[in-house]
C-alpha cells in the first residue's frame, strides 16, 4: 500500500513538471512571433465642387483654371496691338501700264494687297481712286491668310491730257481689325499725254505692234513724257531740282533759261502764306534729259518742316523749245506742234 502511494506521487510530480515546461515554451513562442499589422481605416471622401473655368474675354473657354488663382480678363485688353494675333493689310507694288499712257490707251492700274499679319484677314473691300474721283470703284476682297497676296486690277481710259494720281485703299469699309490701321493706303502719280488715233497710226504705216507705242507718238509729236522733282536740304544748302524727259531729242540751242518758269506757293494750315517765282538754271539741257536746278531757297526745307505746311510748285516749259528736227514742243498735248507744257508738284508731309 505504501509502495503504491509512492508511485502515484511520482506520477503526479512528472505531470506537474511537464505542464510547467509546456507553459514556459508557449510563452516564449508568443514573445518571438511578430505582430500582425492592422489595416488603416479609410476616411469617408468629401464631395469636391467643380473647378472654375478659365475665361478670356471674347474667346471660348479652353481649359479649367487652378482653383484659388484669380483670372483678370481686363489684362488681355492691355496687350499692345503689335503683340495681338491679328491680320495687317498693306498695299504694295502699284503698277501703271503702259508706263506713259496716252489719251487713246486703256490704262491698267494694279496693286498687291498683302496680309503681313499673323492671322487670317476676313473678306473686305478695296477702293481705287483715280484723279479727282470723290467716289471710288470698289472691289470685293476675299479672305487673305498670313503672308498671302491678292492682286486688284482696274482699267480706265482717260481722254484728257494732264497729271493724275491713282490711290488704292485696303479694307475700305474698315471691317478688319488689324494690328496696324495706318498702312492701308498706297498711291502713285502719272501723266497722260495726247495720243494718236489708231486709224492715223495705221495710215502712216507706223509700227503699231510696239507695246509702249513710243514710235507713233515720237514720230508725229514732240512732247514731255516724264517729269520728276527732287529736293536737297542740308545746312546751308537747300534747293529744288526738276527732271524733264522729252519724247524726242531736243535742239539744245533752244533750251534757254527763259524757256522755263517755276512758281512756288507756301501753305500752312490750309492757308496761303507766301508765293514766289524761283530763279535757277539748266544743269543739263539734253538732248534726252533736261535738268533744271533752283537757286538756294529756304522752301527747299520749309515745305516739310511741320505736318501742317506744304508747297505747291507750278512748272511751265515754253514751246520755244524745238526737237532736233525743228518741231516745236507740243506742251499742251493736243497732238499739234506748239503749246506750253505745265506740270504741278506738291512737297510736304500732307497735301491735297
Amino acid at each position: 500500500m505504501q509502495r503504491q502511494s509512492r508511485i502515484v506521487s511520482m506520477a503526479a510530480l512528472v505531470s506537474l513538471l511537464v505542464f510547467i515546461s509546456t507553459t514556459a515554451w508557449a510563452a516564449d513562442a508568443v514573445k518571438s512571433t511578430p505582430p500582425v499589422p492592422v489595416a488603416p481605416q479609410l476616411k469617408t471622401p468629401t464631395t469636391l465642387n467643380p473647378p472654375s473655368t478659365l475665361k478670356i474675354e471674347g474667346q471660348t473657354p479652353v481649359r479649367p483654371a487652378t482653383p484659388g488663382i484669380p483670372v483678370k480678363p481686363a489684362e488681355v485688353k492691355g496687350i499692345p496691338s503689335t503683340m495681338r494675333i491679328q491680320p495687317d493689310l498693306v498695299i504694295t507694288n502699284i503698277k501703271i501700264e503702259p508706263a506713259n499712257p496716252t489719251t487713246y490707251d486703256t490704262i491698267k492700274f494694279s496693286a498687291e494687297v498683302t496680309n503681313t499679319g499673323v492671322a487670317l484677314a476676313p473678306a473686305s473691300t478695296v477702293a481705287v481712286f483715280i484723279g479727282g474721283e470723290t467716289y471710288p470703284v470698289t472691289f470685293n476682297q476675299p479672305p487673305i491668310g498670313p503672308n498671302a497676296t491678292k492682286v486688284v486690277v482696274r482699267e480706265l481710259k482717260i481722254d484728257k491730257v494732264g497729271g493724275y494720281q491713282v490711290k488704292f485703299v485696303a479694307d475700305a469699309d474698315s471691317v478688319v481689325a488689324e494690328s496696324n490701321e495706318g498702312n492701308n493706303t498706297g498711291k502713285r502719280t502719272f501723266r497722260v499725254i495726247k495720243g494718236i488715233p489708231p486709224s492715223a497710226v495705221g495710215a502712216a504705216g507706223l509700227d503699231v505692234s510696239n507695246p509702249a507705242r513710243d514710235i507713233p507718238r515720237m514720230t508725229i509729236v514732240f512732247q514731255i513724257g516724264e517729269a520728276n522733282m527732287s529736293t536737297y536740304s542740308s545746312p546751308g544748302n537747300s534747293n529744288f531740282v526738276f527732271y524733264l524727259r522729252p519724247t524726242k531729242s531736243v535742239d539744245t540751242a533752244t533750251v534757254e533759261e527763259s524757256a522755263i518758269q517755276v512758281h512756288l506757293k507756301y501753305y500752312n494750315n490750309g492757308a496761303l502764306q507766301d508765293e514766289q517765282t524761283l530763279s535757277g538754271h539748266f544743269g543739263s539741257k539734253g538732248p534726252t534729259l533736261m535738268r533744271w536746278e533752283s537757286d538756294q531757297t529756304p522752301y527747299g526745307g520749309n515745305c516739310t518742316s511741320t505736318t501742317t505746311c506744304y508747297c505747291e510748285i507750278n512748272l511751265t516749259l515754253q514751246d520755244t523749245i524745238l526737237s532736233q528736227e525743228g518741231v516745236p514742243l507740243d506742251g499742251d498735248g493736243d497732238g499739234q506742234p506748239g503749246g506750253d507744257y505745265q506740270h504741278q508738284f506738291f512737297r510736304g508731309m500732307y497735301h491735297p
